[in-house]
């Protein structure tokens, strides 16, 4: 065999060798990258312009305002809300107070009632509870009324005898009326605890209807 053959199949056995370990090197160079792929974190979030950015970093600014966690093709893996601002932060602590407040009443017409029915007995016995107090206070006040024409009778009789009216006197009718505003002063309460009692009577029907329907 001359070196002009030797050289020939030399190089025959080079290109063999490069077109067997071709695809050998790519698989080894794609396979590299998946892993390196699969060792980083991606994020996926807008920046001051409003546009979608993916990245393995994410500057601070735009932590607070919400972004994902995706793979290296994209596929979501975690979702992380944006921080509320102050105002809703507090519209957030005022429902669940309200919730919280919704359970505890819920909670309490359940363990007193077992029915509409008792709701509207203890209604009835409530407000006829009030109108037999404001009745008393009203009966009090006619005869603080009828007391009061009496001693305004002795001071005119006084007047008439040409007599100042005795300080005694004067002090009386003074006492009579601040009783008379003190009684007429809580039956306005008791009026006003009244209607507060049906509109919470019947709330607490309606509520029971939605929890015992």
């Amino acid at each position: 065999m001359n070196t002009f053959t030797t050289a020939n199949n030399a190089r025959g056995v080079r290109r063999l060798l490069r077109h067997l370990l071709a695809p050998i090197a790519l698989g080894f160079v794609l396979v590299t990258a998946s892993i390196s792929a699969q060792g980083l974190t991606f994020y996926r979030f807008k920046n001051a312009q409003g546009i979608t950015m993916i990245s393995t970093k994410i500057p601070a600014e735009f932590i607070s305002k919400g972004y994902d966690i995706v793979s290296s093709d994209g596929r979501l893996i975690e979702r992380i809300a944006a921080e509320p601002s102050a105002e809703e932060k507090q519209r957030i602590l005022d429902a669940q107070a309200e919730a919280e407040r919704f359970k505890k009443r819920d909670r309490a017409l359940l363990s007193r009632y077992s029915s509409v029915s008792d709701i509207e007995s203890e209604r009835t016995r409530k407000l006829n509870q009030l109108d037999t107090d404001i009745e008393l206070r009203k009966r009090s006040i006619e005869k603080t009324d009828e007391e009061t024409a009496l001693w305004q009778s002795k001071a005119a009789d006084e007047e008439r005898r040409g007599q100042k009216v005795s300080q005694a006197t004067l002090n009386k009718l003074a006492s009579l009326r601040d009783q008379k505003t003190s009684v007429l002063t809580a039956i306005a309460q008791k009026e006003k605890e009244r209607q507060t009692a049906i509109e919470k009577f019947e709330e607490d029907i309606e509520r029971f209807r939605v929890i015992r329907p």
